[in-house]
């Protein structure tokens, strides 16, 4: 049943959830404005499991109890590169700009170096298992030099396979679904009547459409609308008001009567969720609102925070079917519409400010007669006026930066193999390009994804490279899963690794302990995380530095880390530089160092599968050395 007195922008959405391993169908009920497009009476969509891919063992629990197994989306590359005209035909259809030519080179090549690797490791595994037999010292380093060569050529290949893998992902995101066989090629004049209930009915006077008699009765208002909102909004008024609540309230009842759970959905959702849910927040075409600074968006129907609720679940099959029905406000651009705003902006960010006079103070330390630290590109990253009336007096942040910048590259240094460095910056950080990393090192920069894109892309025209042999790797600080982001990116947590943390923009304790229960997670024992943190975080008097010592311990060791507190006056002294406490900045910040004392979710799981391999094999030998 259509129905035809429809005055709002919001949906209904009731969803059930059958038995894995698929969904059964989604009903849509939506209720939109009448203007230009033809009312859609129901809408069935049709939910596929092949939407997810999970990595690992997930087991079934108890009744309502879900394991949350690590979520990817899955792209049939083969298929595409099988079924390539039909592909390309589908591409013209539906008018996409996606390279569907690029996407079959980039996944051939990365077949092409997958077969590498994979033989360089058998050949390393093979030259691993000749070694632990008795051999003579000259054939024993014969080995260990071939063990070297292959593990350098290796690290090479798993490098260009990590920006291969990312590389092929982001183009093959752009290419559409298959549109169904029987679906009508063009506009709106192109489509085929299914079925006609009924007939139109016929009236002896002139048809007045429902914007006239809204007018007419005064049920709405466009004109005002038009002056505080724009055009294509509109005020409901009186008995259009009593209307649409008695619709709402009618269609969420009859769904309760058939066992549906109502809900009020949340408006505002995860990025992460609307691409789980088959949208591009953030492309080029999306007809997302995203909130300017954060990783969230306003939702375009109720279906995306209702798919959000059991996501990356497994649920036990005596729980389903799970019905739910949801009623929301809907906000999305609509196709085609001129000047249509996709942005929330955010008039005043205090993070870019701080980020900028962090930026401002290295500039003028640059540029000191004895300068602790030069950096050679923040310059084009500020205004050629920000030299001028600066403070001459050596701030704490430049001590911290100097000492987090020695002890960096000091770690790296005494690394083998490949490095890996996570830095927690506020996006105008230029240690990836400014510090000589030694080759072999990956850099994950997790920081504000604006502040970024905006910094590199002007380091960038200013000449600034990362160094030759190394790799830096971006990671949005607002993503919601950065643990499961940086694996994905080729972070190990079964080698060394090192993380500074410095600028990266923090609301409240919470999201600091975010940080130290990620960097907890992944990285092995004894790797070393040091920064500086906002005084204002520590839940002590301000300038009683006996109660912070006290309470930083706590708090790094309830993440299972030691950690030392370090006064900028000694990192001075090391130095050799005249420190006054009076100077600004003095008291806002506390530099610490921690080392993990825990094994990484990594070495346990390698742990936990080697030892189950040798429970096994009853390798006796192999449990003594495990």
């Amino acid at each position: 049943m259509v129905l035809h007195c429809c005055f709002t922008g919001v949906t209904f959405h009731s969803l059930k959830l059958a038995a894995i391993p698929y969904f059964s169908q989604t009903l849509t009920f939506r209720l939109t404005p009448y203007y230009s497009r033809p009312l859609l009476p129901l809408v069935v969509r049709s939910l596929s499991a092949s939407a997810v891919q999970t990595t690992g063992t997930a087991a079934v629990t108890d009744e309502h109890q879900v394991v949350k197994p690590q979520w990817k989306a899955a792209i049939d590359f083969k298929w595409i590169r099988d079924n390539k005209e039909s592909v390309a035909v589908n591409i013209k259809n539906r008018n996409s700009t996606a390279n569907l030519e690029l996407v079959l080179q980039l996944y051939e090549k990365l077949l092409n170096v997958q077969k590498e690797v994979e033989k360089l490791r058998a050949e390393r595994n093979a030259v691993a298992n000749k070694m632990k037999g008795k051999l003579e010292p000259s054939e024993r380093q014969k080995l260990i030099e071939e063990g070297k060569n292959l593990k350098e050529e290796l690290v090479t290949l798993e490098e260009d396979l990590l920006k291969l893998t990312d590389e092929l992902q982001q183009e093959a995101q752009s290419v559409p679904n298959m549109t169904h066989p029987d679906v009508p090629l063009g506009g709106e004049d192109s489509s085929t009547v299914r079925k006609m209930v009924g007939k139109p009915a016929e009236f002896s006077f002139a048809v007045k459409d429902h914007v006239q008699l809204g007018k007419d009765l005064d049920l709405f208002d466009f004109d005002a609308a038009a002056e505080v909102s724009g055009s294509k909004f509109y005020y409901l008024k009186n008995e259009a008001v009593i209307l649409e609540m008695g619709l709402v309230n009618w269609a969420v009842s009859e769904a309760m009567k058939r066992g549906f759970t109502p809900l009020t959905t949340p408006e505002i959702v995860r990025s992460s969720v609307v691409e789980k849910c088959g949208f591009q927040p953030r492309g080029t075409n999306t007809q997302v609102y995203s909130i300017e600074n954060s990783d969230q968006c306003l939702i375009g129907t109720a279906e995306i925070p209702v798919g959000g609720i059991h996501m990356d679940s497994i649920l036990s099959e005596s729980s389903l079917p799970l019905k739910y029905v949801a009623f929301s406000h809907c906000f999305r651009t609509e196709a085609g519409a001129a000047g249509a705003a996709t942005r929330v902006e955010q008039e005043y960010d205090p993070f870019l400010q701080a980020a900028i006079e962090r930026a401002s103070l290295r500039l003028r330390e640059s540029h000191s007669p004895d300068p602790l630290l030069i950096d050679p590109y923040v310059g084009c990253l500020l205004p050629s006026d920000s030299l001028e009336d600066m403070d001459q007096q050596l701030h704490p942040y430049c001590l911290a930066t100097r000492f987090i910048d020695d002890k960096l590259l000091e770690t790296m240094q005494s690394t083998d193999g490949l490095k890996q460095v996570v830095l927690l910056t506020d996006g105008l950080d230029t240690r990836p390009y400014r510090l000589n990393w030694p080759t072999s090192t990956l850099v994950f920069d997790i920081c504000p994804e604006k502040v970024f894109r905006g910094a590199v892309q002007k380091l960038q025209d200013a000449g600034a490279k990362i160094p030759r042999g190394c790799m830096s790797i971006h990671v949005p600080s607002e993503s919601f899963d950065i643990e499961n982001i940086l694996r994905t990116k080729g972070f190990s947590g079964t080698r060394p690794s090192i993380w500074a943390f410095q600028g990266l923009p923090v609301v409240n304790l919470a999201s600091f302990k975010d940080i130290l229960s990620i960097v907890s997670n992944l990285a092995m024992k004894g790797c070393l995380f040091l920064g500086e943190l906002p005084v204002w975080l520590a839940e002590t008097k301000v300038g009683d530095q006996s109660a912070t010592k006290k309470w930083l311990d706590n708090l790094f060791m309830s993440y299972g880390f030691r950690v030392k507190m370090i006064e900028y006056d000694e990192v001075a002294r090391g130095l050799s530089k005249d420190y006054a406490k009076r100077a600004s900045g003095v008291g806002t910040s506390i530099l610490f160092v921690a080392e993990h004392l825990l094994f990484s979710d990594d070495q346990m799981e390698t742990w936990r599968t080697e030892f189950q391999r040798i429970e096994e094999e009853g390798d006796e030998e192999g449990f003594e050395e495990l």
